[in-house]
C-alpha cells in the first residue's frame, strides 16, 4: 500500500512540475513570480513520494523476512520427521539447498521483484494515461515505442529464464556433491580417490561457470539494450517536443513533464525484465520445494504408548531389502530375553547393521514382523518406541554444541554434573574430559 502510494506521489510529480516551468514561460528574469503554492506542492510530491517509498521498501522487506523464515519453518519441520529412505536417496548438501538457497530465491521473488513489479507497472500505466491527457501527440509516440522495447527484450527474458532455471539446479548438485565429498575425507584418502574426487569437483565448477557466463551473456545484452532504447526515446521526445514547442503547439513545461515520465517507464521496463529471470529461477526452486513437501514423513504419535520394561524381543520370518532386487535380509528370526546380550556376528554387509535399522524402525520389514511381547512395534507410536531404546551407531556422531549436549542428546530430562560425570567415567572418558580447559562449556563441534 505504501509503495502504491509512493508511485501515486511520483507520477503528480511531472505534472505539477510542468505547471511550474510554465508559469515561467513569457517572463523576463526579472519579472519572474515564483508561485509558492505549486513549489510547495511540487516539493512535497517529491519528499514525501520518497519518505512513502522507503517506509513500503522497509515493510516489503521485513514482510520478506518473515516469509523465509515462516517457509524455512516449514521445510525444517518436514525435514526432521522424514522417513529414512529420503536421506539414503538425496544428498544432504541438495537438501540443504533447499532449505536455504531455495527458499531465499522464494524470497527475493515475492519480497523484492514481485513489488517491485508491480509497482513499476503501475508507474508504467499511470505514466503513459498521463502523458496522454497532457499531450496525446507527443504520448503516441511513447504508445508505439513500448511494444517494441518488449519485442527487443522478450528473446533476452526467454533465455535468462532457461539460465536460470540451469543455473539452480546446476548450484544443487555441486552444493550436493561438495557436502558429501568433505563429510568423507577420510573414506577419500583412504581409497586413493583424490583424482577421481578432483575431476568430478572440477567437472562441476565447470558446469556452473557455463551457466555463469550465459547469465553474463544474458545481463551484459539486457543492460546496452535499455540504454539503446531509453537513450532513443530521450532523443525522439526531446525532438517530437521541440518542434511542437517550436511550432506553439506544446509548452516548456510539458515537454519537462515527458521527459520525466519517461524516466519513470524505462525503469519499469527493466523491471519486467528482472521479473521474467528471477520468476524462472523461482519456478524451479518452487516446485522443488513442493517436490520436498510431498515426500512422506513418520507419524511419530500415531500408536499405542507401551512400556516395553520386561518384554521379549521377538522377529518372526523377516525378510527386507533396500532395494527390490537386492534383499539384505531373508526368513531372518530371533527372540531376545530381558537381561540377556544377544550378538550378531556375520561378514560386512551381512545385516547386521540392518537389523538394528529395523528394530530402531528407520525401515519396516518387506515381510514377517518384530514383536515386543505380544505387541507388533509396527503399531506402537514412534515417539514411545524409540524413548526407550538405547541405540550407539558403529560410527559416532558430535553435534554441534558442548559435552553436556552431546551427552544428553534428545533427552528432556535435566542431568547434575555428578551423573555425567559417572556415565563418562564408565565410558572411560573422564580423565580427557577434565583435561579440557573448560568442561561442559567446551565446544565440540569439531571433535575436540
Amino acid at each position: 500500500m505504501f509503495s502504491v502510494i509512493g508511485v501515486v506521489f511520483n507520477l503528480m510529480t511531472p505534472k505539477y512540475s510542468g505547471k511550474l516551468i510554465n508559469s515561467f514561460s513569457g517572463q523576463s528574469l526579472k519579472n519572474i513570480h515564483l508561485d509558492s503554492t505549486t513549489i510547495a506542492l511540487v516539493l512535497a510530491l517529491f519528499i514525501g513520494g520518497a519518505i512513502v517509498s522507503a517506509i513500503g521498501n522497509f515493510l516489503t522487506g521485513v514482510a520478506g523476512e518473515q516469509l523465509v523464515r515462516n517457509l524455512r519453518e516449514i521445510v525444517w519441520d518436514k525435514l526432521v520427521i522424514f522417513k529414512m529412505p529420503y536421506f539414503d536417496s538425496v544428498k544432504s548438501g541438495e537438501t540443504t539447498s533447499r532449505l536455504t538457497s531455495d527458499t531465499s530465491q522464494v524470497k527475493t521473488l515475492v519480497a523484492n521483484t514481485l513489488p517491485n513489479f508491480l509497482t513499476s507497472m503501475i508507474s508504467m500505466v499511470g505514466a503513459v494515461i498521463l502523458m496522454f491527457t497532457t499531450d496525446w501527440h507527443m504520448a503516441i509516440w511513447i504508445f508505439i515505442a513500448v511494444p517494441v522495447t518488449a519485442l527487443l527484450v522478450a528473446p533476452v527474458m526467454v533465455l535468462g529464464s532457461k539460465v536460470g532455471r540451469g543455473t539452480q539446479d546446476a548450484m544443487a548438485d555441486f552444493t550436493g556433491g561438495s557436502q558429501e565429498t568433505l563429510a568423507e575425507m577420510r573414506l577419500v584418502k583412504s581409497s586413493g580417490a583424490e583424482q577421481h574426487v578432483l575431476k568430478r569437483g572440477v567437472d562441476q565448477i565447470q558446469n556452473l561457470f557455463k551457466f555463469g557466463r550465459r547469465e553474463a551473456i544474458v545481463d551484459g545484452v539486457m543492460g546496452p539494450i535499455m540504454t539503446m532504447v531509453m537513450m532513443g526515446l530521450f532523443a525522439l521526445i526531446l525532438v517530437v517536443g521541440s518542434l511542437r514547442v517550436a511550432k506553439g503547439e506544446s509548452s516548456m513545461g510539458t515537454l519537462f513533464s515527458f521527459i520525466m515520465y519517461l524516466f519513470q517507464i524505462m525503469p519499469a521496463l527493466v523491471s519486467v525484465g528482472t521479473f521474467g529471470s528471477t520468476f524462472a529461477k523461482t519456478q524451479g526452486a518452487t516446485h522443488r520445494l513442493i517436490d520436498l513437501l510431498d515426500e512422506p514423513v513418520e507419524e511419530l504419535n500415531k500408536g499405542k504408548s507401551v512400556d516395553v520394561e520386561g518384554l521379549t524381543l521377538t522377529a518372526d520370518h523377516v525378510d527386507f531389502a533396500y532395494e527390490n532386487d537386492q534383499p539384505i535380509l531373508h526368513n531372518v528370526s530371533f527372540e531376545a530375553k530381558p537381561n540377556t546380550i544377544v550378538a550378531f556376528a556375520g561378514p560386512s554387509d551381512g545385516g547386521k547393521s540392518t537389523i538394528f535399522q529395523l528394530l530402531e524402525r528407520f525401515y519396516q520389514p518387506d515381510q514377517g514382523t518384530i514383536n515386543i511381547g505380544n505387541h507388533n512395534i509396527e503399531n506402537i507410536s514412534l515417539n514411545s518406541w524409540r524413548s526407550q531404546i538405547g541405540f550407539v551407531s558403529q560410527d559416532s556422531s558430535i553435534m554441534a554444541g558442548t559435552i553436556r549436549d552431546n551427552l544428553t542428546y534428545g533427552l528432556k530430562k535435566e542431568f547434575s554434573d555428578e551423573r555425567l560425570w559417572e556415565v563418562l567415567q564408565l565410558a572411560y572418558a573422564d580423565k580427557f574430559v577434565d583435561n579440557m580447559p573448560k568442561n561442559w562449556i567446551h565446544k565440540s563441534a569439531n571433535g575436540e
